[in-house]
């Protein structure tokens, strides 16, 4: 019962923390790693001073008939930011999550942020995924 109330207070925590955050922000990305590319999207709510919580999820597409995806990657995603200013923005992030549902990985990234308008931007980042770099690039809508 104890355990219980305690999620309960936690659930509830976390919501009144989330619906106090300054923008909603929406992302699809492309990456491109050593073992291929992978698409996906993000969820993230930014605070006043763009710090950010959300989740994400990616995938690889095959050419394969008998497989349509492979090398699926979820999980949370935290971002900090370095500099930033009306028009451009310097992150860095840190993503856990699993791979395949199989394998916790952590992945730390340096991400810069240019803002097309008041609601739209786009991203160029580059992480470091199974021990190689990577680059990946984001279409950002911020919702409210």
């Amino acid at each position: 019962m104890k355990t219980k109330i305690l999620i309960t207070m936690l659930a509830l925590l976390l919501t009144g923390a989330f619906t106090f955050a300054q923008s909603m922000v929406t992302a699809i990305q492309m990456e491109y790693t050593v073992a291929g590319t992978q698409y996906g999207s993000s969820f993230i709510y930014e605070s006043k001073k763009q710090w950010g919580l959300g989740v994400f999820y990616q995938v690889g597409v095959t050419q394969s008939v008998e497989i349509f995806d492979k090398d699926q990657f979820y999980g949370a995603q935290i971002q900090f930011p370095l500099v930033k200013s009306e028009r451009i923005s310097f992150f860095t992030s840190l993503r856990g999550g699993l791979v395949n549902d199989k394998f916790l990985v952590v992945v730390p990234g340096l991400e810069t942020r240019i803002n097309v308008g008041k609601r739209l931007g786009v991203a160029f980042g580059m992480s470091l995924r199974m021990n190689y770099p990577s680059v990946s690039s984001k279409l950002i809508c911020k919702l409210f």
